[in-house]
């Protein structure tokens, strides 16, 4: 999918544990969340996700991708997703 998007024209984002864009450092359970330290385009960003499993971080930072490929800031949507 990535290389048809980019055969294209199109500008793909990646994201995970092993995402180039948004790179997910570590995550660990706390009782109100997760505890995240997060790579976004080479800025280090740590927050608390209020939201459960790993599952619930990949979904937040799919939607992340989303929203920066709109250019909005991205240190504007790692503070609005820890909210």
């Amino acid at each position: 999918l990535e290389q048809a998007a980019t055969k294209k024209g199109h500008h793909v984002l990646s994201y995970g544990m092993a995402g180039h864009d948004l790179k997910i450092i570590s995550h660990k359970p706390t009782a109100s969340g997760q505890n995240v330290a997060l790579e976004v385009m080479g800025v280090r960003h740590d927050f608390l996700l209020p939201l459960v499993g790993h599952f619930q971080l990949m979904n937040a930072l799919c939607a992340a991708g989303l929203v920066i490929a709109e250019y909005l800031d991205d240190a504007v949507m790692i503070a609005r997703i820890a909210a």
